[in-house]
């Protein structure tokens, strides 16, 4: 019973743009730098992937891929900018 376990949290898929989200949420609306931001996400994806045989360079990769298809992320530097765009807020206009 317990491999059965083991074995479905292998084959999930990790949500990458959740947890980069979750992540940034958590830093009420501060910059995260890269480095850390890279270090939360990874240490997450081998507790939900324990598995994997990816390298830190290529989880590393990933996670820039990511980041830049990512709508409510702005690069500055080193630094990850949160932007969050309510689809549902109206601009009000003079």
């Amino acid at each position: 019973m317990n491999s059965y376990f083991t074995d479905f949290e292998s084959t999930t898929k990790f949500d990458w743009i959740a947890r980069i989200r979750a992540i940034l949420q958590n830093s009420n609306g501060q910059a995260i730098s890269f480095d850390k931001l890279k270090k939360r996400i990874i240490k997450e994806y081998r507790q939900a992937k324990p598995d994997s045989d990816k390298s830190t360079k290529e989880l590393t990769i990933e996670l820039e891929n990511k980041l830049a298809k990512a709508p409510f992320i702005t690069r500055l530097g080193n630094d990850i900018y949160y932007l969050y765009y309510f689809k549902n807020e109206k601009i009000n206009s003079y």
